[in-house]
């Protein structure tokens, strides 16, 4: 993962991870026969990061159902910085063809948009512009929508790092907005709304 982050998708081969590592490229061909084996490994990696603690945060029933939510988007909002968008490229990588990694991207993300569509489920609808009521998974969709959107920006704007904080903040407001609840708590002195 940290090739990747450092150094590029293009640069991520068994060579140069085997010479990063200090070992033989045979020694790491016996367990990554290429490029497609790095990056479903690199995907099972993600999946841990992410699925294990949304599933406890899932589990925590004494916790309010939007505060579970909040969490969970925090979680995944954390995993985006901290891995510089890395699942941005994995997608990216998965869309050239790659059918097994496509195939395991869409496993966590069903499992995923399953735990979170769970909890929303728990909750009183919000209605739609239109009076409608917004289901699970049109309401999954529009959370995720953030973290997506910063992972985007890592891989575009490396230079630009988005201050963690504010980003929590944000994603704060952006619960309560897609579940209509009332507004977050202003941001502190000094810090403007972002449009």
């Amino acid at each position: 993962m940290a090739v990747v982050q450092e150094e590029g998708w293009a640069n991520l081969t068994v060579r140069r991870l085997a010479e990063r590592l200090g070992v033989t490229d045979p020694a790491l061909y016996r367990h990554f026969q290429g490029k497609r084996e790095l990056a479903l490994a690199i995907a099972g990696r993600l999946q841990r990061l992410l699925l294990e603690p949304v599933r406890g945060i899932a589990a925590e029933t004494a916790v309010p159902v939007r505060l579970r939510v909040e969490r969970i988007l925090r979680h995944h909002l954390d995993l985006v910085l901290a891995t510089g968008g890395l699942p941005v490229l994995l997608i990216a990588e998965a869309s050239t063809g790659d059918v097994r990694l496509a195939e395991r991207l869409r496993g966590i993300m069903d499992e995923y948009a399953r735990l979170l569509g769970g909890l929303l489920a728990e909750l009183e609808p919000p209605p739609g512009a239109d009076g409608e009521t917004a289901a699970p998974e049109e309401l999954v969709l529009q959370l995720i929508a953030l973290p997506a959107a910063v992972a985007l920006r890592c891989r575009l704007f490396p230079d630009r790092k988005p201050e963690p904080e504010r980003l929590r903040w944000l994603m704060s407001r952006h619960v309560d907005r897609v579940l209509s609840l009332p507004d977050a708590a202003e941001p502190a002195a000094g810090q403007e709304e972002i449009a």
